[in-house]
């Protein structure tokens, strides 16, 4: 048989017949057969007819006759969650026309009513099965699966396939896709000493500023200014104006027009129309100071930054993390620490309602002795028991309320971590204008201090491919912006 040569693609699919040699015009069609048996080949091949044509007239060592195909597998389509409400209202991450952010354009809240549709998923469909030119079935890749998950003031349905709202409010999706329905509180003044530290949750609209000192724990926050101030939201923040000296966390995305010395860790984007000075802001999402400038800074940025300017002579180096998963990071980190304050105090719950359980024994003794006694004053004791009790029961509660919230903290960070993972990374660093010598640029893989002042450039990991004797390698390449 060595006047044919069976090709075989790589994926098994296919397979060529070339001719070596003049073949011998009887008994060719029964020899390709013998050689294609001989190596396996049994599904897809063409009629002897196609075979004898092919051999009539083969362009000998030039063409190829495709003597046998397969059919590959077919890939279904993934589950997917389609919504019933604007899921970025405020259009945080937008940049207008010509990189200007309308920061007096707040947006409008989608307002939903109680037991609304807010969204429902579609399922995964199946793919189908393929089979190669040796008659091997081959699988089609697994079709992704999503889960709704809901939030505060939302429900799903025993099957998990819809959620609907649990109350009126505003509807919002937070960064790791989660369903929300908040209530409003609207604050015509600053959260200062008149209104004392706000925990609400809902959707808390400030008119002035959260001054400094005070605490704002919200499902999503609007306000004039933030100075000195601890915020936690579950959902998106607007500054029309700046951020001052702030320690913020949230799950959302934040705008701003400026940031200085603040802490800021996300999970969604961060839009910044001025500058940002003096601080240390980690988010899963993007970065984007589109015009702005970026000085003395710590960004990590999981979706990439972009910016006008970054660093400059005078300022010290700014460090710059792209594509990793510093936000989520700190995230879980926080909900962690949160947990174990939470046990922590049902500990000393616990040891409380030891000590009033052994109070309402002691009780107990005396009130059968003075009863044996009939001493009036056994209904006293009845009384002081029956306080006893029923503050040993509302400890028990608190304990059953901390236990939930500790296996809901525990569900938060599984589902923050998963949402990480399946959420790929940007590294790259995008600069409209100036991006300044010895800034530290940090990849996914790999990082760098710039030697030198670099204009309008982008800064992206690339992959190196591996010597003989090293495995493969990444590095930092700067490719001039078009």
């Amino acid at each position: 048989m060595g006047q044919f040569e069976i090709i075989v693609s790589e994926d098994n699919l296919t397979a060529f017949l070339r001719i070596t040699e003049a073949p011998a015009a009887e008994g060719a069609v029964a020899e390709i057969k013998q050689l294609l048996a001989a190596k396996g080949i049994c599904h897809g091949v063409v009629p002897d007819e196609t075979m004898e044509t092919y051999l009539a007239d083969p362009f000998e060592g030039k063409k190829e006759l495709e003597i046998a195909r397969g059919k590959g597998p077919v890939a279904g389509n993934d589950a997917r969650i389609v919504y019933y409400f604007d899921t970025d209202p405020l259009k945080i991450g937008t940049v207008r026309h010509g990189g200007i952010i309308d920061y007096r354009d707040r947006g409008e809240i989608p307002q939903v009513r109680k037991g609304e549709l807010l969204a429902r998923k579609e399922p995964a469909s199946p793919g189908t099965s393929g089979i190669d030119v040796f008659g091997k079935t081959l699988s089609p890749p697994h079709s992704k699966d999503v889960k709704i998950k809901c939030g505060k003031g939302a429900v799903k349905t025993g099957d998990g396939m819809k959620a609907h709202a649990a109350l009126n409010g505003g509807a919002t999706l937070s960064s790791d896709g989660k369903i929300s329905v908040f209530p409003r509180l609207r604050i015509p003044g600053d959260v200062d000493l008149h209104s004392g530290h706000v925990k609400f949750d809902g959707d808390v609209d400030v008119a002035g500023s959260v001054q400094d000192g005070f605490r704002v724990e919200a499902g999503r926050l609007t306000a004039g200014e933030i100075l000195r101030a601890d915020i936690t939201v579950s959902g998106d923040i607007v500054i029309s104006g700046g951020i001052i000296g702030a320690t913020i966390r949230g799950d959302g995305n934040l705008k701003a027009r400026f940031i200085h010395r603040a802490r800021i860790h996300l999970l969604g984007d961060v839009v910044v129309e001025k500058e940002i000075i003096d601080s240390d802001i980690l988010t899963n999402g993007a970065l984007l100071v589109p015009t702005g400038k970026v000085f003395n800074s710590r960004l990590c940025a999981k979706g990439g930054i972009e910016a006008g300017q970054i660093g400059s002579e005078e300022s010290r180096a700014c460090r710059l993390e792209v594509g990793e998963d510093v936000g989520a990071g700190a995230k879980i980190e926080h909900l962690r620490t949160v947990r174990k304050k939470k046990k922590k105090k049902m500990k000393q719950l616990h040891s409380v309602i030891t000590k009033l359980e052994r109070m309402s024994k002691r009780l107990q003794k005396k009130i059968d002795t003075l009863v044996q006694q009939e001493d009036y004053s056994a209904e006293l004791c009845m009384s002081q028991q029956v306080r006893v009790n029923a503050k040993r029961d509302e400890m028990s509660k608190k304990i059953e309320a901390f236990q939930d919230e500790r296996e809901t903290l525990k569900q938060d960070i599984a589902e923050i971590r998963e949402w990480s993972q399946s959420s790929g990374g940007n590294p790259s660093v995008k600069v409209e204008g100036t991006i300044y010598a010895h800034t530290i640029v940090k990849g996914s893989n790999t990082g760098t201090q710039l030697s030198r002042n670099l204009t309008r450039t982008i800064i992206k990991e690339r992959s190196i491919s591996p010597a003989e004797d090293r495995k493969q390698g990444w590095k930092l390449v700067a490719v001039p912006l078009k």
